[in-house]
């Protein structure tokens, strides 16, 4: 085996170790059979160790759509590609409860063209599993911290 695939099978391991002791990753909340809400998002990503992801996105809840935003940074990312995915997001009580700062997983890899998975909570007791299909370069198992936003912001009377 090639010795610098060695050392990026050894970092993922040993991060993957680092991150299941951190405080700060939310631990994966079982997902109930039928999600509240779904959506769908395109975006991308450029990294180098440490990445940097933006999307944007469609919830559709209650029948409704609600425009959104995503930005975010990962560790233990490498490449540059473009996303395209669709999710479903389940223990959402109530709309505002979408937004907010997500922690989780992501694992994937594309050279031309691939797919990435990523599971994610929020403060709020949201979880995300998401599925999307990579253009370009990219290969992760990585931790992810991302902000989710609605855009424009939710106007007072839509919120809960």
């Amino acid at each position: 085996m090639n010795p610098s695939v060695k050392i990026l099978l050894a970092a993922l391991l040993l991060a993957s170790g680092a991150r299941s002791s951190s405080a700060e990753v939310v631990a994966p909340l079982p997902v109930p059979e039928s999600p509240q809400a779904t959506f769908t998002l395109s975006g991308g990503v450029v990294a180098l160790g440490i990445g940097y992801e933006w999307a944007r996105g469609i919830l559709t809840y209650q029948g409704r759509t609600f425009p959104f935003r995503v930005r975010g940074m990962s560790v233990l990312d490498l490449g540059a590609a473009k996303l395209v995915g669709t999710g479903e997001v389940f223990h959402l009580k109530s709309l505002a409860d979408f937004e907010g700062r997500y922690t989780g997983t992501t694992f994937g890899s594309a050279v031309s063209h691939g797919a990435s998975m990523a599971l994610m909570n929020n403060a709020n007791g949201v979880s995300i599993r998401a599925r999307s299909t990579v253009s370009g370069v990219r290969l992760n198992f990585s931790g992810n911290g991302f902000q989710i936003l609605f855009d424009p912001p939710l106007e007072p009377h839509v919120r809960g």
